[in-house]
């Protein structure tokens, strides 16, 4: 970049799975209707979460948590 240009990066929530990829949606949380993700039946949100659940981190070494994984995989 030039002198003065700012770098932005922008991380779609999609890229994180609508968040179920960010570790914090489990198989009991309840979206509130307002929410992206209201529309997941309970089933769904199981499959998801199960899903995350059975990822294999081949990086555990080095990477601690589920977003940072995505993310590289992201980027990389």
């Amino acid at each position: 970049s030039q002198p003065g240009e700012q770098v932005i990066g922008v991380v779609a929530r999609e890229s994180l799975a609508n968040g179920f990829l960010s570790g914090v949606i489990a198989r009991e949380t309840e979206f509130p209707k307002n929410n992206l993700n209201a529309p997941y039946s309970r089933d769904e949100i199981d499959e998801c979460v199960s899903y995350v659940e059975h990822l294999e981190n081949p990086l555990k070494k080095y990477i601690q948590t589920i977003t940072q994984e995505s993310l590289i995989w992201f980027f990389g």
